[in-house]
């Protein structure tokens, strides 16, 4: 498909222009890396916020990117720059049976640490034995399998692990993951009819949980 091909072309292409690029040195507390891995570990951050598993394809792309690759007249590669565009953002909300919401929900939910559990709020002892990826409303949806190749607690690792080779800080992944974590919280909200001043308002019925997501 188009996401293996696009990485099987940009390794080709850094590839061919790593060869006089000297190794650069990542930003303090980041894995020292030459240009070339920095360029391809912006894949997996790339995949899980963007991919989703289909009922054709494990790892579909549901949005669009532009990779510009840059190169020295020697043909050393000097850097690359990302855009992206059209992210399919009704698949936070709903998606099909069978089929999932983007990979970082899974990843976080099954892959975090029990330490990460008490700090993004997952209650594991609140979801009647069901799994926290088919409990919580915005993965659970399509029953939330597995990925046919690779385990999502593996992936969960290489992002994080991608995250801080690009020089993302502790602090920045932290409060990207809260983020994440606080999407799944809002999908748990609850509303009843109320009125005020004279009109039907509706008014957050499950203020434990709009809680949460405010400390996140």
């Amino acid at each position: 498909g188009k996401t293996e091909s696009t990485k099987i072309v940009m390794l080709y292409l850094t590839t061919l222009g790593s060869h006089n690029t000297p190794g650069e040195g990542a930003k303090e507390g980041a894995v020292s890396l030459g240009m070339m891995e920095k360029v391809m570990k912006s894949n997996p951050i790339l995949e899980a916020f963007g991919n989703a598993k289909t009922l054709r394809n494990d790892n579909s792309s549901r949005f669009g990117k532009f990779i510009e690759l840059g190169f020295s007249r020697s043909g050393a590669l000097q850097g690359a720059k990302v855009d992206v565009y059209l992210l399919e953002k009704v698949r936070l909300g709903s998606h099909s049976s069978g089929e999932r919401n983007y990979h970082i929900f899974y990843q976080l939910l099954r892959g975090c640490t029990a330490e990460q559990h008490k700090l993004y709020r997952f209650k594991d002892g609140a979801t009647n034995g069901l799994e926290l990826s088919n409990f919580f409303r915005f993965t659970g949806q399509g029953g939330a399998p597995r990925m046919r190749k690779g385990s999502d607690e593996v992936e969960y690792k290489t992002t994080l692990e991608s995250m801080l080779v690009l020089g993302w800080s502790e602090d920045t992944v932290d409060r990207v993951l809260k983020l994440v974590a606080g999407i799944l919280h809002l999908g748990q909200m609850k509303f009843e009819k109320g009125e005020d001043k004279g009109g039907e308002v509706a008014i957050v019925s499950t203020t434990d949980i709009l809680q949460d997501v405010a400390d996140l």
